[in-house]
């Protein structure tokens, strides 16, 4: 009984020891989080630059603006032909013409021209320069703000030597010397019979059908070669000869206007008829 409660009272007495604690297991490594995705903002819609032009009516309407003097307006349009066609040859030949001292295009050495009746700056720099299209270097060359305004007796000056052709021409008001108040010798040794009056002149028979619808066709090619429509003044020159196969004005002008039509078309111009 003694021996029950000594034990007792040692073991009563002595603390609890606390229980060992269990290592417990490395807690699972967290998971990145997801990389927010930035969606790049979408590029804004490109705005239309307008309806596409026609170029061969905007060519002719800006070649009407330089006829008529109006060069800013002929300028804008010749700038939207190069939006619509950056390699355009007759848009870039105009502009220089514009832009540039017609001094420096043409050239300082010149000669004097009286205009003939029904010629234009164009078809005196397609007779002279070889290029009708530099009218209107030629008009600025010459200080002429309207270049379809030019007269039949005006006085200009063109650029380049003078052709021996054009001498009669340049030189033409030019006062012609008094007659010789003696006769001539050839007169003086002539028979009576040749101081006989001279037959009437004949009389010119009255313009028919044929030869009026030629003057039509001729007018309406000069026309279109005035403002540098070459396909118009063909189809016009193909009609005269029709006509008149032999008239030769009409093979000359035609084979001018191919001639020029075929150069603008290797230089990448887009010329069609």
């Amino acid at each position: 009984m003694l021996a029950a409660l000594a034990w007792c009272a040692v073991a009563c007495t002595t603390p609890p020891q606390p229980a060992a604690v269990q290592p417990s297991a490395p807690a699972a490594a967290a998971a990145p989080s997801p990389v927010p995705v930035t969606t790049p903002p979408a590029a804004p819609a490109r705005e239309p630059e307008g309806p596409p032009i026609d170029i061969r009516s905007t060519q002719t309407q800006a070649l009407n603006y330089l006829q008529s003097g109006d060069a800013d307006e002929a300028e804008k349009l010749l700038r939207q032909i190069q939006q619509a066609d950056p390699n355009h040859v007759l848009a870039r030949h105009l502009l220089r013409q514009i832009d540039e001292d017609p001094v420096v295009l043409l050239g300082r050495e010149s000669f004097v021209y009286r205009v003939q009746p029904g010629e234009s700056l164009s078809s005196i720099a397609g007779r002279f320069l070889k290029d009708p299209f530099l009218f209107y270097a030629l008009a600025r060359y010459n200080d002429i703000k309207v270049p379809s305004r030019v007269a039949g007796g005006q006085m200009i000056r063109v650029p380049g030597r003078q052709p021996p052709s054009s001498a009669a021409t340049a030189t033409s008001s030019a006062p012609s010397p008094p007659p010789s108040s003696s006769p001539s010798p050839s007169l003086q040794a002539a028979p009576a019979a040749a101081s006989a009056a001279a037959p009437p002149p004949a009389v010119s028979p009255p313009v028919d059908s044929r030869a009026r619808h030629i003057g039509e066709y001729v007018r309406a090619a000069r026309t279109c070669a005035a403002k540098q429509d070459l396909c118009c003044a063909i189809s016009s020159w193909n009609k005269v000869l029709d006509i008149d196969p032999n008239h030769a004005s009409a093979r000359l002008e035609k084979q001018r206007a191919t001639d020029l039509l075929e150069r603008l078309r290797k230089r990448g111009g887009k010329v069609e008829c």
